[in-house]
């Protein structure tokens, strides 16, 4: 049996769980599992799809968290993490995110003066 991208309450029920174990690094995988029935990769991956739509009801702060959140559990997972002095950095959310179809923006450079 093929399970389809959530909708609705599954999706809302994932970012709940997200929000509630973010403090903690996000859930184990085997919790994530038995509660949604699909793999890391693809919970953080809906979960940051989530976090990226401003149709979801979340605070700037909870969204900027989840974010955080998912590209860290992602990239782990790609094992491209890198430090930045915005924070931590990599290809796993980017990657998430684009396979989601949801649009990524970029911030626009400024030429140096």
């Amino acid at each position: 049996m093929t399970r389809t991208a959530p909708v609705g309450d599954e999706l809302q029920r994932m970012v709940t769980f997200a929000l509630w174990w973010g403090p903690y690094g996000g859930g184990r995988a085997d919790d994530i599992f038995v509660a949604f029935g699909v793999d890391t990769r693809t919970f953080f991956g809906r979960v940051a799809a989530a976090a990226s739509s401003p149709e979801t009801d979340l605070s700037a702060v909870q969204r900027t968290e989840l974010l955080t959140l998912c590209r860290r559990r992602l990239d782990r997972l790609d094992g491209t993490v890198q430090a930045t002095r915005s924070g931590v950095s990599g290809s796993g959310l980017q990657v998430a995110l684009e396979r989601s179809g949801t649009p990524t923006r970029r911030p626009a450079r400024t030429p140096s003066a």
